[in-house]
């Protein structure tokens, strides 16, 4: 039971700061100053009480209206609170955080995790409402992925390093050459990752020239490149086939239901962005089970 309101509290946490992002997303689209501005109703324009900016309640008691003019509130509030809130308790989840005596890696990779996921709602939120990707929200994605990935690689080695060093036998296997294996092993991860995310960025650009921007656009191509790297191979083909599938089912799901036509178009980015999320829990299982066909 304790366990499940220590979830309950990141959920909520993550809720308020996915009511942030959301603010951040259209405020980055509008060049609006991030944080120098109070909330305000986007019909209006009056200023947001406290109350008026609870995640999730206040949307409900206030019946998805502005209390000072009634106008209709975006649906994307409340989809971006409970989308950051359910992607909080999945990091936590994920690195079992509550399950066994953390470690400072365990942190670091928490915060890494949750600085990516934040980045990702930004991304999500801009694309589907404005059909624009911020370069400066990728660009410092793949700083941080490129940094903490290079981190991460270099944590791996010195532990082998540090431990062998404690060990009779440990000092052998380095004088033998096994240290230098291990460089190797991790620079050709890094090889693979970063080449599969040109790989991917490659293609996306070839599809923005074959279709002259009428389908994609250049912020697509940044946008693969920042999940071929966070994914790291072959997670990457995963995702970007993830998010083919998600967005096609959307949109003939749209078409039937007569809210779009062929002609129309559709932010792309939140989908391959979706499977990127769905590749990071889930890639190894997927990948084993559709190995395990053949």
């Amino acid at each position: 039971m304790e366990i499940f309101l220590y979830y309950f509290f990141i959920f909520i946490a993550g809720a308020c700061i996915g009511s942030f992002l959301n603010v951040v997303a259209d405020r980055i689209i509008n060049g609006e100053p991030i944080v120098n501005d109070r909330s305000r109703c986007d019909s209006c324009k009056n200023v947001l009480s406290p109350k008026n900016l609870i995640p999730l309640l206040s949307f409900i008691w206030q019946k998805g209206k502005c209390v000072h003019c009634g106008a209709k509130l975006s649906v994307f509030y409340p989809i971006s609170e409970i989308l950051t809130g359910l992607l909080f308790v999945f990091a936590f989840y994920a690195l079992g955080i509550f399950n066994v005596r953390t470690q400072i890696i365990q942190v670091v990779q928490l915060v890494y995790i949750l600085i990516i996921f934040s980045l990702y709602v930004i991304l999500i939120m801009a694309d589907a409402k404005y059909q624009l990707v911020p370069d400066v929200i990728i660009y410092i994605a793949l700083a941080c992925v490129v940094i903490f990935t290079l981190g991460f690689k270099t944590y791996d080695v010195w532990s082998i390093y540090d431990r062998f060093q404690t060990q009779e036998l440990g000092k052998y296997m380095i004088k033998a050459g096994y240290l230098t294996e291990q460089i190797k092993y991790s620079l050709r991860d890094v090889a693979f990752d970063w080449g599969s995310a040109a790989v991917i960025a490659f293609f996306f650009w070839v599809l923005v020239k074959l279709t002259k921007e009428r389908g994609m656009g250049y912020g697509d191509i940044n946008l693969g490149l920042l999940i071929g790297i966070f994914n790291g191979f072959p997670a990457n083909f995963l995702a970007l086939f993830l998010g083919f599938v998600l967005g096609s089912v959307f949109s003939v799901f749209l078409i039937v239901l007569k809210r779009k036509t062929m002609k129309d178009t559709i932010a792309f980015g939140p989908f391959l962005l979706l499977g990127s999320l769905v590749a990071f829990g889930w890639g190894d299982v997927i990948l084993r089970w559709y190995l395990s066909i053949f």
